[in-house]
């Protein structure tokens, strides 16, 4: 069973992501092309993959696993843009960030983060060409390369395949082993919903993902500890609170509007009203936060030794803690912070501190 745990994971991570237009937290079974429940082959390839795979916002679905403990999961649509989309998906085991494109008649798998707790723009990101999916026409017998030798093929259309949110009319997708390995994984698409099932099998074991249940209209759940510097206590102050995000919501602007209010009124707002943040990213090769903030800031922040020494460690705990970094580069309009007091350099950074911090109950 051990041999086969890297190519479960390896699918099983792939994402399922649509829907139809029911606001209702359950799909019920297919009954459209013509009111039929079984899908005509006929009409499979006048069809493309945005009918079986359409990209949704602020839609959550919730998938059921078994055999495996890592293939229960939860879904969310991070950002769309045009024809790429970006979902996180949330196992047992971890979070992974996804980017899809839908292209030239092909669902490519272009780019996957792994440890993604936070919520950065990925579909910007330079990426290879990506692992084909879903391949058009769709229709029984098309044929396409997967990777490391694999062959993927679409074995069925029309097929039946049950999952605990409903019974659906799918195309099948088989995707061999190579080296001879007696497994494969069959993916079931329907049409107006996405991905609904994949089963792994090999000759010993069966691992199954079906969905479970959609949800309409839901965001995405983050919780988060800012910190503020109270000058007076010479201490820095934290509160906890959780945000929802939609798709498409940046996560500078959660910052911008935290950076501009504080809990109680003995804290140091971390900006002004006329100050906005340009871009906050994590660097994962240096393992290092990014922010860079309006020209205005350093003239803000450095009007006395201890408000800016307050100021930059509670915009760097706050950053440290969000991405799980120690270090946090912050820069004004794309050049080190420097001010009369502090001068950065190009490459240097802030270290996080929590020492001599509380929190604010």
């Amino acid at each position: 069973m051990k041999k086969y745990i890297g190519f479960i994971v390896a699918f099983f991570m792939i994402f399922s992501i649509g829907c139809n237009n029911r606001k209702s937290s359950k799909i019920e079974p297919q009954k459209d092309l013509g009111g039929k429940k079984v899908m005509e082959p006929s009409k499979t390839k006048d069809y493309t993959i945005k009918d079986f795979y359409p990209f949704v916002s602020n839609r959550k679905l919730k998938y059921k696993g078994t055999g495996n403990e890592y293939t229960s999961k939860d879904v969310y649509v991070d950002f769309i843009n045009e024809n790429k989309i970006q979902i996180r998906i949330i196992n047992p085991g971890t979070t992974l960030g996804q980017v899809l494109e839908y292209k030239d008649g092909e669902l490519r798998l272009l780019n996957s983060r792994e440890e993604f707790y936070y919520k950065d723009n990925l579909i910007s990101e330079k990426s290879e060409n990506g692992e084909v999916l879903l391949k058009e026409p769709l229709i029984e017998g098309k044929v396409w390369e997967a990777p490391k030798g694999k062959k993927r093929t679409i074995t069925g259309v029309g097929v039946n395949v049950t999952t605990p949110a409903g019974d659906y009319s799918a195309i099948e997708v088989t995707t061999d082993a190579n080296n001879g390995e007696d497994s494969n994984v069959k993916d079931y698409y329907v049409k107006g919903i996405g991905l609904v099932k994949t089963v792994f099998k090999s000759k010993d074991s069966e691992v199954v993902t079906a969905l479970e249940k959609v949800e309409d209209n839901v965001q995405l759940p983050q919780t988060i500890k800012f910190y503020y510097p109270n000058i007076v206590k010479d201490k820095i102050m934290f509160k906890k609170d959780t945000i929802k995000l939609n798709t498409n919501d940046e996560i500078k602007n959660v910052f911008e509007k935290y950076f501009r209010e504080t809990p109680s009124k003995e804290l140091q707002p971390l900006i002004s009203k006329d100050i906005t943040i340009n871009k906050v990213y994590l660097n994962t090769k240096e393992n290092k936060a990014y922010i860079d903030f309006s020209k205005d800031f350093s003239k803000y922040a450095s009007t006395g030794t201890s408000k800016e020494l307050g100021i930059l460690k509670g915009i760097t705990n706050t950053l440290g803690d969000y991405y799980n970094v120690d270090k946090v580069h912050i820069s004004i309009e794309g050049k080190p912070y420097s001010s009369g007091h502090i001068a950065m350099k190009e490459g240097e950074y802030f270290t996080v501190d929590y020492k001599n911090t509380e929190e604010i109950k």
